[in-house]
């Protein structure tokens, strides 16, 4: 099964000629491999865009940045939070 992002949002943008695509950006959480976490990622997907190119209004181009910039510091935190708690539970599990 497929996971889900943990946060998403989409732009709907002009792909030129009068036509619009839509800019997808998602975070993911990153997944356990080997019993180390692994980061989690931001992604960016291009719809019904021609070769994957968006024309972005200044308006636009804000929207986008400023939701990167969240979804950054989201995953630092979330990922910041997941190595503190493996600590914990280390440190627990030595000590008892």
């Amino acid at each position: 099964m497929a996971s889900a992002p943990l946060e998403s949002f989409q732009l709907r943008v002009s792909a030129g000629s009068g036509k619009f695509g839509k800019i997808d950006v998602s975070v993911w959480q990153g997944r356990e491999k080997e019993g180390k976490t692994l980061s989690s990622s931001i992604s960016m997907r291009f719809h019904d865009l021609d070769k994957h190119l968006a024309y972005l209004n200044p308006e636009d181009a804000l929207k986008l940045s400023a939701m990167l910039e969240y979804y950054a510091v989201q995953v630092m935190r979330l990922d910041t939070e997941r190595r503190l708690l493996a600590w914990r539970e280390k440190q627990a599990a030595a000590v008892a």
